[in-house]
């Protein structure tokens, strides 16, 4: 009998006698709200907290954040609605909009541009919305960007993504998706 669980770990080891900061590959695998208390240790004031904020873009240069935790802190957008913060990992590790207002401001679409590749495109036409393609090819990579050549020339094309993916994902990101699904889109339009 095969079994529908799939575990992963969410401990991870620190080095010791390491202030937590500079235990980077540890820092790497902190997530959620965590990241607004993580930016604080490196010194960052709370009015500036702010995924825009130069000082937070450095780290991210610097490699001491990650890009997944450089969209974790835009999640903090509260709801205009009901003045929470409805935007969070569910237990599947996916992102989800759980604001329960009808109308809230921020359960709408966004609408996002992929640059790919001329080659890809005239070898694999979409043949299916683009839309689609874009959540298909995240959903068969299990939300982790596939490693893919995004060489120019390239072409523009605008996909729309629910706002959770776009706080999640890079356009780099989405573009890596989405030239995944062209090249998959067999898969993609027979399911």
């Amino acid at each position: 009998m095969k079994s529908n669980l799939r575990l992963r770990s969410n401990v991870y080891y620190r080095r010791s006698g390491v202030a937590l900061p500079q235990d980077e590959a540890f820092v790497q695998h902190v997530r959620g709200r965590a990241v607004l208390k993580l930016l604080g240790m490196y010194g960052i004031p709370t009015e500036r907290r702010r995924h825009n904020d130069p000082e937070v873009l450095n780290l991210l240069r610097q490699g001491k954040l990650t890009q997944r935790q450089l969209n974790t802190i835009k999640w903090e957008l509260r709801c205009i609605r009901c003045d929470c913060i409805p935007i969070g990992l569910s237990f599947t590790g996916s992102v989800e909009f759980r604001c329960k207002e009808s109308g809230c401001t921020q359960s709408r679409y966004s609408t996002r541009t992929v640059l790919v590749p001329d080659a890809i495109r005239c070898k694999y036409p979409p043949l299916t919305d683009k839309d689609e393609i874009l959540r298909t090819a995240i959903r068969m990579c299990h939300g982790v960007p596939p490693d893919v050549t995004l060489e120019p020339p390239r072409t523009r094309l605008i996909v729309r993504v629910p706002n959770t993916m776009d706080w999640l994902y890079s356009d780099s990101e989405l573009s890596a998706f989405f030239t995944f699904g062209l090249q998959h889109q067999n898969r993609i339009c027979t399911k």
